[in-house]
C-alpha cells in the first residue's frame, strides 16, 4: 500500500509567514484530494519542523484542525523536545498520523545532524 508523506519545514521567525506556508500546503492537499475524486485511498502523513509548539494557537493547531476534518488524525510526539538538537528545550517537530493506524508511537532520535532532533514515527496501517 502506498502512503503519501508530506514533509516540510516552516518559517522559524514569522508566524505570518508560517500561515502563508500553511495556506500553500492546504491548497496542495485540496488539489490532491480533488485528483482522487474527493476520496483519499490513504490519507497523507504530514510531518516536519513546524517551528511552533503543538499547544500554541499557531500553524500546528490550525493544521491539526484541518486534518481532523479529513479524518481522526493524531499529533505525535505528545511530549519531549526536539530543539535545539544538542540540548533540546522545545518540541517543535511533529508527525500528523492519519486514521487507520495501529499503535502509533513517535520518539526523538538523539542526533546533531541538524539544529533539530529527528522524530521517528512507528505505526502499522490497517
Amino acid at each position: 500500500m502506498r502512503v503519501p508523506v508530506v514533509n516540510l519545514p516552516l518559517h522559524y521567525r514569522s508566524s505570518q509567514h508560517r500561515f502563508r506556508q500553511l495556506d500553500q500546503l492546504l491548497e496542495f492537499l485540496r488539489t490532491k484530494h480533488r485528483a482522487h475524486g474527493g476520496e483519499w485511498p490513504v490519507l497523507p502523513i504530514v510531518c516536519g519542523d513546524f517551528n511552533t509548539p503543538g499547544s500554541a494557537s499557531d500553524v500546528t493547531a490550525a493544521l491539526l484542525r484541518y486534518l481532523q476534518d479529513l479524518g481522526d488524525y493524531t499529533l505525535h510526539p505528545r511530549k519531549g523536545r526536539t530543539f535545539p538538537a544538542p540540548l533540546p528545550a522545545r518540541l517543535l517537530d511533529f508527525v500528523f498520523i492519519p486514521p487507520r493506524t495501529r499503535e502509533p508511537h513517535c520518539r526523538m532520535v538523539r542526533s546533531i545532524l541538524s539544529d533539530h532532533r529527528p522524530v521517528l514515527g512507528d505505526f502499522e496501517l490497517e
